[in-house]
């Protein structure tokens, strides 16, 4: 009990200690809040409402014609997505894709593609003829090749026409979904901002907040703070919580902006929340284990700058991953926290709904948390047993 007590008041000292510091450093958060908001607007408006329109993409047939098609079908101006049909199907459903366009099987024998709206309208227009226009190039294509490879002879213009025909079997059954919301690509834009910079910004807070640690390792009270009758877990925990609780609140605070002051419409204001807080329960932990392992705070201004942008970058929070076509890139993306926050903050944000969707996304950002904090235990025993010695 004697032992409890004693590592209570440490723990109190600890985080009166960082209160008082996050004190002076409220200008900066008050910036880091101001830029989010300030660049969601500006973003949002040189976009003049624009944003690529999302179309998802199933293949079933997946031969050597229907990878023709697509290739024809990616170059109209829109943001084609691969996904299953069940994927496909729901997001239109739920408003986020301007469509879904399914490629059945049997593509070269039986062509029979469905186009899924949830409105009858102008851009609906828009994209069955860009898959008319794809599909007639394709045949075209396709013709000229086997004709080439197989005969080694010309073309004549009966022999395209007979092929031309062929458009006319093309079973582009199109159906709208009743009660779907409208697909409004200009909010989904302004979504992706106020998102983007939010993750962005309130990592500098978390991390120049917990990197007072830093501060205290110069002013040698971090080495007065090991030697107190506390474990490395409560250290890091009295450290821990007023980052936590300074990364949460604003995030907060710009999202509250964005939904009320401009106009971002958000379907599950909720679910975006928990999605902050596990991301910021995760940047906290990697502020942590930097503070840990570096001895200085010059060290962690020089190193916080490039860690951010870069993961943010990578992450998807300055623009949306599915105009990158690297599959390497894509590849790095999974490991950052960012890109977990990005992928459930939008798709709560757009589509509201259950918990369920983004689960996946809170159970990552949730693992990667615990894995950072075991380790930033783990640098600070070393720490201790190598004093002890």
């Amino acid at each position: 009990m004697v032992q409890k007590g004693k590592e209570g008041k440490v723990m109190n000292a600890i985080l009166q200690l960082k209160l008082k510091r996050m004190r002076q450093e409220f200008t900066l958060y008050i910036i880091m809040m101001l830029m989010a908001i300030l660049l969601t607007f500006i973003f949002g408006k040189a976009m003049g409402g624009g944003g690529t329109k999302r179309v998802y993409i199933t293949d079933l047939d997946k031969s050597q014609t229907s990878g023709i098609l697509l290739g024809n079908l990616y170059e109209n101006p829109y943001s084609f997505e691969s996904a299953t049909r069940k994927k496909a199907v729901r997001e239109v459903q739920r408003g986020s894709a301007a469509a879904a366009i399914i490629i059945e099987k049997g593509l070269d024998d039986n062509p029979k593609i469905q186009v899924i709206f949830g409105t009858d309208s102008i851009e609906a227009i828009a994209i069955k003829n860009a898959l008319a226009t794809a599909w007639e190039d394709t045949v075209h294509l396709s013709l000229l090749h086997n004709f080439i490879n197989d005969n080694g002879m010309p073309i004549s213009i009966n022999e395209i026409q007979i092929e031309q025909n062929k458009l006319d079997k093309l079973v582009a059954s199109v159906r709208t979904i009743a009660d779907a919301p409208d697909y409004d690509a200009a909010a989904e834009s302004n979504i992706h901002f106020l998102m983007g910079f939010n993750i962005f910004f309130v990592a500098f807070s978390i991390f120049f907040t917990i990197g007072s640690i830093l501060e205290d390792k110069q002013l040698k009270i971090w080495s007065r703070v090991r030697l107190a009758p506390i474990s490395s877990t409560r250290v890091l925990l009295g450290n821990f919580l007023p980052s936590f609780a300074v990364g949460l609140l604003q995030m907060g605070i710009v999202l509250l902006a964005g939904q009320y002051l401009m106009g971002i419409r958000l379907a599950g204001l909720g679910l975006v929340f928990l999605v902050f807080a596990c991301y910021s329960l995760c940047i906290t932990c990697l502020g942590l284990l930097f503070s840990a392992l570096l001895s200085n705070p010059s060290q962690l201004d020089s190193l916080v700058p490039i860690v951010i942008v870069s993961t943010s970058m990578l992450g998807g929070c300055m623009w949306p991953l599915s105009i990158i076509s690297s599959k390497f890139i894509r590849t790095l993306a999974l490991f950052t926290p960012q890109y977990w926050a990005m992928s459930a903050a939008a798709q709560a944000a757009i589509s509201g709904g259950s918990i369920a969707p983004i689960a996946k996304s809170l159970l990552v950002l949730v693992a990667m948390a615990l894995v950072l904090f075991a380790a930033s235990v783990a640098v600070l025993y070393r720490e201790k047993q190598s004093n002890k010695s």
